[in-house]
């Protein structure tokens, strides 16, 4: 897409990438993914759990919206 618009542009899509993952990993700081994941899940009221594996491997993590619980939670009733 940057060719179209920019014939003169020299960017690979190797340094996009780069670029990107930079900037993801600026956000996160110090934080694993799974760990900058858990905090925005917490951050944005998520309902979530997980389990681990040992004391550093997660074995299993859901989530899911509040409001899609909701709905959820709406047809259930509904339905019995």
């Amino acid at each position: 897409m940057l060719k179209k618009h920019n014939v003169n542009s020299y960017i690979t899509i190797k340094q996009i990438y780069g670029a990107r993952s930079a900037y993801h990993s600026s956000i996160r700081g110090s934080d694993t993914k799974i760990q900058h994941l858990m905090m925005l899940l917490q951050q944005d009221q998520y309902i979530h759990w997980h389990r681990l594996k040992d004391e550093n491997v997660v074995r299993d993590i859901f989530w899911c919206h509040h409001d899609a619980m909701h709905v959820i939670w709406y047809f259930f009733i509904d339905s019995i």
